[in-house]
């Protein structure tokens, strides 16, 4: 059997990154340091993903418009 590929989503980091800074509005530190990590902890796996997905094919990307 193969290596097991990662695959990570960049909408999933940039949610993230919108829940903590909605965190970091409201003030609360408790939401803030499970919102920091949780998005921390997707960043590394982003870091270390064989692949990164951003929501887009190759075909949508290259469409003429």
């Amino acid at each position: 059997m193969g290596k097991l590929k990662v695959v990570a989503d960049f909408r999933t980091l940039l949610t993230l990154a919108r829940t903590m800074a909605d965190a970091i509005k409201s003030g609360d530190p408790e939401a803030i340091e499970k919102a920091t990590k949780e998005h921390n902890e997707y960043k590394q796996i982003c870091l270390d993903a064989d692949e990164m997905s951003i929501g887009f094919t190759r075909g949508a990307l290259s469409a003429k418009q």
